[in-house]
């Protein structure tokens, strides 16, 4: 019984894992258009960039912390 609640567990973790970082790529995308229909082709380069550096620090404190503290928490807390 504790092999099957593990596997779960790992299972909603790795679903958690992709899932936000599916969303923030949504969410993101989203932003990226709406600034390349305003005109802002410059401003949505730059922040497609900056983004990029964001997902994978984000990934990267997902991964070494374990603890599913995200970019957003570690900024909080400062």
């Amino acid at each position: 019984m504790n092999f099957i609640l593990f596997l779960w567990n790992m299972f909603a973790r790795i679903v958690g894992f992709f899932g936000i970082i599916i969303m923030e790529i949504f969410v993101f995308s989203l932003i990226i258009a709406g600034l390349e229909n305003a005109g802002l082709h410059g401003v949505a380069s730059v922040l497609t960039i900056v983004f990029i550096i964001w997902l994978i620090a984000d990934i990267v404190l997902k991964i070494v912390v374990r603890g599913g503290k995200s970019l957003i928490s570690r900024i909080w807390n400062y």
